[in-house]
Order: structure tokens, then sequence, then C-alpha cells
């Protein structure tokens, strides 16, 4: 990654908010009102994203053994 604005994005950033506006006008928030999430650039050029809800809860133990509504809901 060459300088300039791409190597100032080097890094990882903290969500704020998260929100999508519809064709009528009106606010989505599609991980609800306080999404948490971190944004992650690194020198080599590679992104990561990971973004959830914030009152999501624990996934399982062990996702191999889980129950078909834990995994869905390990995932949704």
């Amino acid at each position: 990654m060459s300088g300039g604005v791409a190597a100032r994005l080097v890094g990882s950033w903290r969500l704020l908010s998260l929100r999508a506006i519809a064709p009528d006008g009106s606010v989505l928030e599609p991980q609800g009102p306080d999404p948490q999430g971190v944004l992650t650039y690194t020198a080599a050029g590679r992104m990561h994203v990971d973004i959830q809800r914030r009152d999501r809860p624990p996934g399982p133990a062990d996702l191999l053994l889980a129950s078909d509504e834990e995994a869905r809901t390990a995932f949704v």
C-alpha cells in the first residue's frame, strides 16, 4: 500500500452507527439502534469487518453440536 489516504486508513476503526436510508426516506437500523463492530485495514491492502447487534446472545460452545436454531441464531 502506497502513502497518502490509504496509508492513513491502516488500523482498526470502531463502528459508531449503522443506518440505511430506504427509497421512501425512512431510516433502517439493520443491526439495531446500538450495533457494535470493527473495521480493520492492513498495510498489505487487506480489509476485515465485524458487525453485530449489541444484544446478540452468545453462540453455542461447539457449533458442530449446535441445534439448527442455535446455529441459525449464531449467524443471523
